[in-house]
Parts: structure tokens; sequence; C-alpha cells
């Protein structure tokens, strides 16, 4: 069922756009011979892979997985097409590349400026998205390159390959005229007496060093404060008099003017931090060049590379 490309599109421009009349006008086709092509699916699948109703069709849970491949299939047959033209006319293509925070602002940006001075037919698109968020895109094949913090370690699909660089480590962060720093010997109930601003992205860093602060105090804190953009909380805190739990490369980063580690035992934690990509690209001039790119500005910010 998967060796006809042209039913394959079919069948993702159906589940893209809801209706078989909206994926037709989409395609440029008739109705019929949407439903066509859906039929010799499911005949080749011997189940249904829409549930229909009146306002449209419902992916099945085997229409799921089968679209799953279908983009997967497609997005390699892009890829080839690419790999081709690349040998025949020299560099080109298209890249979706997805960042967490530090990685959009202060690693990728010079990265893929010179990449791309360097390879100028190639288009790229950017979109800042979380571990969370991009993982479903990378399977589906929307995205092609995700760079950032592996808060979880779970499976990947063949066709994905996940790349530790470097390793971020969490920390307690604050202005840097913040009145804690003066305080001696910084402790868990120093710190339960502050306030607190809650970073919340993938993960709630905050609820991490909360349950350490609590194991030594026998007292649990609520975040007086809760933020889900970078810059924002970086802002606030500079602003305000709160404490916050952070990748450390979010201080290092040309956004963390104004804020500086605590200098406490406390809690310490860390997660790895690399490139989830797909497969096909190793090998590709431009990525392995994007690469040793993003490998140099790492190196330059003193972020600890993995060994």
């Amino acid at each position: 069922m998967f060796d006809n490309l042209e039913n394959l599109t079919r069948l993702v421009a159906v589940v893209d756009h809801g209706t078989l009349h909206k994926a037709a006008e989409h395609l440029g086709l008739t109705q019929p011979a949407i439903t066509r092509s859906i039929k010799l699916l499911e005949r080749s699948a011997a189940a249904p892979l829409f549930d229909r109703h009146g306002r449209g069709v419902h992916l099945t849970p085997l229409g799921e997985r089968v679209t799953e491949h279908a983009r997967s299939i497609l997005r390699e047959c892009a890829f080839a097409r690419t790999d081709v033209a690349t040998l025949r006319d020299g560099e080109s293509g298209h890249l979706n590349i997805a960042g967490a925070p530090v990685w959009m602002s202060s690693i990728l940006p010079g990265a893929v400026a010179q990449m791309q001075r360097a390879y100028p037919r190639l288009t790229l698109a950017m979109r800042s998205l979380s571990y969370t968020e991009a993982i479903p895109l990378l399977h589906s094949g929307e995205i092609d390159i995700f760079c950032g913090g592996f808060q979880r370690q779970e499976g990947l699909s063949s066709f994905l390959v996940r790349t530790p660089i470097f390793t971020s480590s969490l920390t307690v962060v604050a202005r840097k005229t913040h009145p804690i720093h003066a305080l001696p010997g910084i402790g868990a109930q120093d710190l339960l007496d502050c306030s607190w601003l809650s970073y919340q992205s993938d993960v709630a860093y905050l609820d991490m060093i909360m349950e350490m602060i609590a194991a030594e105090t026998g007292k649990k804190k609520q975040a007086d404060l809760h933020c889900e953009n970078m810059l924002t909380a970086l802002e606030l805190l500079r602003r305000g008099d709160y404490l916050s739990f952070l990748p450390s490369s979010f201080i290092t980063s040309s956004f963390g003017a104004g804020i500086s580690a605590v200098a406490t035992q406390a809690a310490k934690a860390s997660f790895q931090s690399g490139m989830i990509y797909r497969r096909s690209l190793s090998g590709s001039a431009p990525f392995t060049l994007l690469c040793d790119l993003a490998d140099r500005q790492i190196r330059a910010l003193g972020f600890h590379k993995e060994a």
C-alpha cells in the first residue's frame, strides 16, 4: 500500500484538510479521484482508515499509523529528489528547523546565517518550539531538525537520530543585586523564604527544586509568578526580587545580562541538549556545516560539551 506515492499524497491531503472535497480542491482533482485513492488504500490495509460523519472524516487508529508512515515516505522522497538535484546543480533544497529558546537566541542564528552564505540556494524555515511540541512534528516530517534539551529520553522512530552535544546544568538564579547574594552559606531555608518565578516550557523546573527543598525543610512552596516565555522570565528576574531554577545556559546567553547564579549547594540537576534530526540528513554537506558551526558557537559560549 505504500508503493503508490500519488495515493499517499491524497491521503495526507484529506487528513490535513478535513474533508474529501477540500482535499480535492487543494490538489486540483475531482472528489471521486480522491475517494478512489482512499478506497485503494483501505483495501490494501484490509480495514477502514477513516470514520465518516456529516462534517468530514476522522482517522481511525490504524489510519493514524498509516498516515504517519505516509508522511515519512513522502518526506524521504522529497529528500531524495533534493539530493539528486544537489548532485546535479549544486546544494539546494529546504530545511525546517525548530529550536528551544537558548538555541534560537544564542546558537542557531550565527550558524544558520553562515551556512546560508555558503549555500545560498538552500532555503530554511525556523521556529521556536519546546521538546514536547517538536517530537510529534519530527515524527510526522513537518520539521527536519530540533535543537534543544532532551528532558525525556523516549524511543524515536528509526528514521530519527538523537545526538547529545552539551550538558545544561540547572541552577538557582536571581538578579545580581538580589539580597540573597549577601547571605553566608545559603541553604534550603533561605531559598524557601524568597519569592519564586516558575519558567514553564517542557517541564516546570520549579517543581524540581521545590521537591529538593521540601526534602530538606519538610515544607512545600508554590511559585509566586508563572511565565512561559524565556525573554519575559529573564526580564522579570532582572526587575524583581525573584529566584528561579533555570538552565545555566540561559544566564550565559546574550539575554542573561544582569542575572547570576545563587551560590547554594541545596539543589543540582542537569540534562542533555543537542539535536534530533532525520537520518537522511546525515552526510548532507549543508547539515554537516550547520553542525560544525553550532559546535563552534557552543564552545565559544563555554557550555559543557558531551564527551
